[in-house]
């Protein structure tokens, strides 16, 4: 799939259950911190572009910065072609959510900060991640990152009650930028699970 071809409503049934995955993953006997599950997405978003672009991330240092020019126009600067920002903006306004430049906050509030490292849960959950990519036959390292943020848009309007979306595409935008400027941590790289959740 290219850039040109992506059509976010034929791809409704695959961003749901992306994102019921992740959700439920982060699911605990207190619900889902929407934050957290906002910034997950999004890191994926980041980490799908970074894939696309650096075919061999397992010999860099977990959360090491990457710089990438190519990175970057895949983000932001489309040469006439979809760019992730303009999937995910475009996700926004589907689900009736404001994309003026006024309608996102300026900073994140401290009473907003993540309650878990989505660098970490993505290490935790890839393999689910990878097999529900499989399941869907869906293999392009850009395809991944438009539905992932599709699913982000959708996580951000779903959760609209509980996190005001001026923030909630703010911290979006900021974990899609994390997550594409950073190594991945690998899963056998991580601690061993806390009760964090």
């Amino acid at each position: 799939m290219t850039q040109e071809s992506f059509d976010l409503h034929s791809h409704t049934a695959v961003v749901e259950r992306l994102a019921t995955l992740i959700i439920e993953t982060l699911h605990n006997e207190r619900g889902v911190h929407a934050e957290t599950a906002i910034a997950t997405s999004a890191t994926l978003v980041g980490e799908c572009v970074l894939r696309a672009h650096i075919a061999n991330l397992t010999d860099l240092p977990p959360r090491s910065t990457i710089i990438n020019e190519d990175v970057n126009r895949s983000l932001f600067e489309g040469d006439q072609k979809f760019t992730v920002s303009d999937v995910f903006i475009n996700a926004l306004f589907s689900q009736g959510l404001s994309v003026s430049t006024e309608s996102w906050a300026e900073n994140i509030p401290d009473q907003h900060r993540l309650i878990m490292d989505p660098l970490e849960v993505l290490a935790r959950i890839r393999p689910q991640i990878e097999d529900f990519f499989a399941s869907a036959e869906i293999f392009e390292m850009m395809e991944r990152a438009y539905i992932a943020a599709s699913v982000t848009a959708f996580i951000v309007s779903q959760t609209r009650k509980v996190l005001d979306p001026a923030i909630g595409k703010t911290l979006a935008l900021d974990a899609i930028l994390r997550g594409a400027k950073t190594a991945p941590i690998l899963a056998n790289s991580l601690p061993e699970k806390s009760n964090t959740q």
